[in-house]
């Protein structure tokens, strides 16, 4: 009655629970990574010191914003082209872990089974 009850849970209730949990993990590393928002934001500055606005300046000192901006923005594309590049690599080996886990939850259970057989025809590998 209990093996039964096991396998019952094992192939429905079990492996939907398990499938869920996969889901969540996969949400779970993408809100931690933030790719998309990573993306809408890969050109703002990166934690500018001086984002004022320069009203009565100078041409060099206007410039010399210019192309502290310019710097600011793309060491904030480049931080954040890694971390995306990172994002979905972790995304993608979540998913082919997933997969496989999903593909091998039904062999669980006879498992031990194929190891007793394999055992009593004395299989080595």
């Amino acid at each position: 009655m209990l093996t039964t009850a096991m396998f019952k849970w094992w192939y429905t209730d079990g492996w939907k629970t398990f499938f869920n949990g996969f889901l969540e993990r996969l949400s779970a590393v993408a809100d931690q990574f933030s790719i998309g928002t990573l993306f809408k934001t890969l050109f703002y500055p990166f934690r500018q010191i001086d984002s004022g606005q320069l009203v009565n300046a100078s041409i060099s000192e206007r410039f010399q914003a210019f192309i502290a901006r310019t710097i600011s923005r793309l060491i904030g594309a480049c931080i954040r082209l890694v971390v995306a590049g990172t994002g979905i690599m972790v995304l993608a080996l979540t998913v082919i872990i997933g997969f496989i886990a999903n593909i091998i939850w039904p062999l669980i259970p006879i498992a031990p089974v194929v190891c007793i057989v394999l055992t009593i025809m004395q299989v080595v590998f």
